[in-house]
């Protein structure tokens, strides 16, 4: 909701979410400014028939452990060093090397860095963490920490082709809004992948779930099973469930709902519509939408009719001011699967609207890092969003 809310006021209503956190990366669709919700998931394997936003998660964060299983392949995850003992960096007594501590050895974060409560990293123990990793792959800790970096990538660049290809959604077509302590630092590389041109890192990237949870809508979901019925009145049973949501809620905007599906199938579709007709036509579009083909003569049963009842949240109004001097604060030697090059370090915090910056280069946010790798730039707009295009 966070995502969907910033990304609408920089002009961007198609986007994929992309937060990744300590332990795992957590990606969702945002479709013409309407975050993607479904009736069907799964949460540790127990099935769920709860309306909920359409969220995939996989276990790549910033403290996912790397490790070399039996055959000598390199894994990251599932397993994570959590927030105590956290990454060996930390210095906290942990020694199972992570995707922060190959982000240090990379030199997309800083040594030395120091943060809340006294944390201070250090690159002297995150190569100390990779060494065993390293040597079992022949390679020195910088290269063990580039792969850990790429193994990691590839596992979010599957999670969001999951919710969007497999969605019949084309990311081409989409803006990554990268959020999360660590999302910035990965983004540029996942659009790469994913053929976006725009990422936007908004400037509350760090605590951006916590924003969304403030500007959340308050929402019921009612459900009303028809299959089977000889006849539905479709109107009136869609009054009987805007009545009851009218006592529960103050005023809500309601949206009228159905889940179909093709007789004989085993699974439905939500779709949006008040008459047969519109719910009918929009179960087609969708089906070819999501699975690539319709069946025109085929017959729609009418499974579900579901009514989203909700009151608007309150969004707050963002000023960026304008830079009060130069954000560069020095540079850093990084290195890319490219071999090593020399980045500009930014100041977030100094920076403002206009504020431009051009890879390669480093970001550094309050409780962020943004990575702009080379062929990406990027403006601060007025809300305070950098949003980074890729170079044609």
């Amino acid at each position: 909701v966070g995502a969907s809310y910033m990304a609408g006021l920089s002009g961007c209503r198609d986007v994929l979410t992309f937060d990744m956190g300590g332990t795992s990366t957590d990606v969702a669709p945002v479709v013409g400014g309407a975050a993607q919700t479904t009736t069907e998931s799964v949460v540790a394997g127990v099935p769920l028939r709860l309306p909920m936003v359409d969220v995939h998660t996989v276990s790549a964060g910033g403290g996912s452990v790397a490790w070399v299983d039996e055959g000598g392949v390199l894994r990251v995850g599932p397993h994570s060093a959590g927030a105590e003992p956290g990454p060996a960096a930390y210095g906290l007594g942990g020694e199972q090397p992570t995707v922060t501590d190959a982000n240090l050895v990379l030199g997309a974060l800083p040594d030395g860095a120091r943060f809340g409560g006294g944390l201070v990293l250090q690159r002297e123990l995150a190569e100390r963490a990779l060494a065993p990793v390293a040597a079992r792959l022949g390679l020195d800790a910088r290269g063990a920490a580039l792969g850990v970096v790429r193994v990691a990538q590839t596992t979010m660049v599957g999670a969001l082709r999951m919710i969007s290809i497999e969605r019949g959604l084309d990311p081409r077509r989409f803006s990554l809004v990268a959020f999360g302590g660590a999302g910035g630092l990965h983004a540029c590389a996942l659009a790469d992948e994913l053929g976006c041109h725009t990422v936007l890192v908004p400037r509350a990237a760090g605590v951006l779930s916590a924003l969304g949870l403030a500007i959340s809508a308050m929402r019921r979901d009612y459900v009303r099973p028809v299959l089977g019925a000889a006849r539905v009145e479709l109107e009136q049973a869609f009054a009987e469930l805007e009545a009851r949501a009218r006592v529960e809620l103050a005023s809500p905007s309601t949206q009228r709902q159905a889940d179909l599906r093709y007789a004989g199938q085993s699974f439905e579709l939500t779709v949006t519509g008040a008459t047969r007709g519109e719910l009918v036509d929009a179960f087609h579009a969708e089906h070819e939408r999501r699975y690539g083909h319709r069946i025109d003569d085929e017959p729609v049963e009418l499974v579900n009719l579901r009514l989203v009842a909700s009151v608007a949240g309150a969004g707050p109004r963002l000023i960026e001011p304008v830079p009060a001097g130069s954000a560069m604060v020095g540079r850093r030697h990084l290195l890319l699967e490219d071999g090593t090059v020399d980045a500009a370090v930014f100041d977030r915090a100094a920076m403002g609207r206009g504020s431009e910056v051009e890879g390669p280069a480093v970001v550094e946010f309050p409780e962020a890092t943004c990575l702009v790798r080379p062929g990406w730039a990027g403006t601060v707009d007025d809300v305070g969003t950098l949003v980074l295009r890729r170079a044609p």
